[in-house]
């Protein structure tokens, strides 16, 4: 296994190198092809499922649950028809966002699929030279510093030190003079991380860094998790008082490439989306009532995908609502529509287990090494955390169960029942 922060400083070299080509990075199964010009990241895929556009959406809060849901059904009723239409069409159809946000969002979901790279635990990675890699690929540059970021800030403490800072806690930083302001500005988070960045002179310690007041917003536990990772300053034993740090001899990271005007994407054919939402009749919709709309055999890659979705989408309904059984019916149908998804094989172990969770010891245990298995793959899927957390209530652990659940509604806010036994964990562990 690669140490902390590796696959980090292998892109920063191949930024410094200006190198053009396909970086292949293999985790838990799953296989990520980042795509570089001139050392600069510019698109990304998986060759799983991973987070769909709709999800990310929801997650920034730039659509409702509701939403989502709603054109998840609108796209499965075309289905009857045998019509394919897709997300983007249909959420800029439904008037729920522009197409140029929509096409902001696809940026967006790029930038995700790297973030999640850094926050696995074991990555192995490749990296094929040649400009025919990145001929057909969109461009959305990315900044390597602002990506790590991202990818510290969603994982707590404890995953961090592991990411190297612990053994850093007690030394003096120095970055050198002339990259603080730089580096700081990199992390696109404003003028917050300025005051974080002038401090790293030698005379203050990473722990007194981390614990120092902050007004702005900015996470200094997940900044300097970024500047370990990426290796971009020294680490003293003792204080640097009076030191100077002088510039290290190499060459500046080169402007992000001019972004060629992007056409508009295939998933944006208006036309087409408006003439098949007409076609939907109520007849179809009031098959819902049974879900039977969601066991329709899918007749391409896109409709399992879309009906394994939309399944999973309608057990968190059932779910949410206290009807555990036709939950876990829906959530079977998603995990047998995508047998790959771990997240939906889980909720449909949790749905089975979900009456019985306090009392079926073995089972929960089950249930726990799953949804942490599920954590480790993605640290963003809410409901691994709001499982986690059930668990250890169902423990009697209230400590561990309100981290959970706290990190679950963070994801995800939309999620009442983990705001709900967030309230009752945080109540028991005071006392209260």
């Amino acid at each position: 296994m690669a140490p902390p922060g590796a696959l980090a400083r292998t892109l920063v070299e191949l930024r410094k190198q200006h190198r053009t080509g396909r970086l292949l990075i293999d985790s838990d199964g799953t296989r990520t092809f980042v795509y570089l010009r001139e050392g600069v990241p510019i698109f990304a895929e998986e060759d799983s499922s991973g987070e769909t556009l709709g999800r990310l959406l929801v997650r920034l809060g730039m659509l409702s649950q509701q939403q989502y849901v709603e054109v998840l059904s609108t796209m499965t009723d075309a289905l009857v028809f045998n019509e394919q239409i897709r997300f983007g069409e249909t959420v800029v159809e439904l008037g729920y966002l522009s197409e140029s946000t929509v096409l902001r969002a696809l940026g967006d979901q790029t930038r995700w699929k790297v973030i999640r790279c850094f926050q696995r635990v074991s990555v192995e990675w490749s990296f094929e030279d040649g400009e025919h890699h990145v001929e057909d690929v969109r461009d959305f540059p990315m900044v390597l510093e602002a990506l790590v970021y991202q990818a510290t800030l969603w994982l707590d403490s404890e995953r961090r030190l592991e990411l190297g800072l612990r053994g850093v806690l007690d030394t003096f930083v120095v970055l050198p003079a002339g990259e603080r302001s730089a580096f700081a500005d990199r992390l696109d988070q404003g003028e917050a991380p300025r005051g974080l960045f002038a401090q790293m002179d030698g005379t203050h310690s990473v722990r007194e860094l981390i614990a120092a007041p902050e007004e702005s917003d900015l996470d200094r536990e997940a900044a300097l998790t970024t500047v370990v990772m990426l290796g971009a300053a020294r680490f003293h034993p003792t204080p640097q008082l009076g030191k100077s740090a002088p510039e290290p001899a190499r060459p500046p990271a080169p402007a992000p490439p001019p972004t060629r005007p992007p056409s508009a994407p295939p998933v944006l054919r208006r036309a087409h989306a408006s003439q098949v939402l007409r076609q939907l009749s109520s007849m179809v919709r009031s098959l819902k009532a049974d879900d039977q709309d969601l066991f329709k055999e899918p007749a391409s890659e896109h409709e399992r995908r879309l009906l394994a979705e939309h399944s999973y989408q309608r057990g968190r309904e059932h779910l949410a609502a206290g009807r555990t059984m036709r939950a876990q019916w829906v959530f079977q149908r998603a995990k047998d529509l995508d047998p790959g998804n771990a997240e939906y094989g889980l909720l449909s172990a949790f749905a089975e287990i979900a009456d019985r969770l306090d009392a079926d010891t073995k089972a929960r245990g089950g249930l726990e090494a799953a949804a942490a298995r599920v954590a480790k793959l993605d640290p963003n899927l809410a409901y691994a955390h709001y499982v986690l957390g059930r668990c250890a209530f169902a423990d009697g652990d209230f400590n561990a169960a309100a981290r959970h659940l706290t990190r679950a509604v963070n994801i995800d806010p939309q999620l009442t029942e983990a705001q709900r036994h967030l309230r009752i964990a945080i109540g028991r562990r005071t006392g209260a």
